[in-house]
């Protein structure tokens, strides 16, 4: 696994409800975006692992990449708090990872890689989030035509 500093090795659905369920239970977007849960691992001087929601995380990635190819800059905001900026820096994208609230921000991870990588990454987080739901069976297509990405507004949940 590539970039293993930061991972999303598994989700889950909220309250181990069954598969069959999610069509009954996921029929708004609020309900959908705190249906499912992932654990995300960030490996830096100390290691932190997270419980945030599943879906805005994936529409956070897709949106990042998009902003990554217009902009060379991204903001991912992956939950609880916690952030992932990149922005371009003198031999790359500055890639940081920080815990923000009541106005601290503590860098947690920094890493410099080049812009290529930079959006290698974006894609293969984007598919750790995907593969991670698809293996608890959840029809990703479905749902995404369901509520596209272009709706998605953060911090509507």
């Amino acid at each position: 696994m590539a970039y293993r500093w930061f991972t999303v090795p598994t989700s889950a659905r909220l309250g181990q409800r069954p598969e069959a369920d999610d069509e009954a239970w996921i029929v708004n977007w609020r309900a959908w975006s705190i249906g499912f849960i992932a654990d995300v691992i960030i490996e830096g001087e100390k290691q932190y692992c997270v419980r945030v929601n599943a879906f805005p995380l994936l529409y956070e990635f897709l949106n990042a990449s998009v902003y990554m190819c217009a902009n060379r800059s991204f903001d991912v905001e992956i939950g609880e708090g916690l952030w992932l900026r990149g922005a371009v820096s003198e031999g790359g994208i500055e890639i940081a990872i920080s815990f923000e609230a009541g106005g601290r921000n503590d860098v947690l991870l920094q890493r410099n890689i080049s812009a290529s990588d930079t959006i290698l990454f974006l894609a293969l987080k984007t598919a750790e989030v995907a593969s991670s739901l698809e293996k608890i069976g959840v029809d990703l297509e479905h749902y995404l035509s369901k509520f596209p990405v272009g709706v998605y507004r953060r911090g509507i949940a």
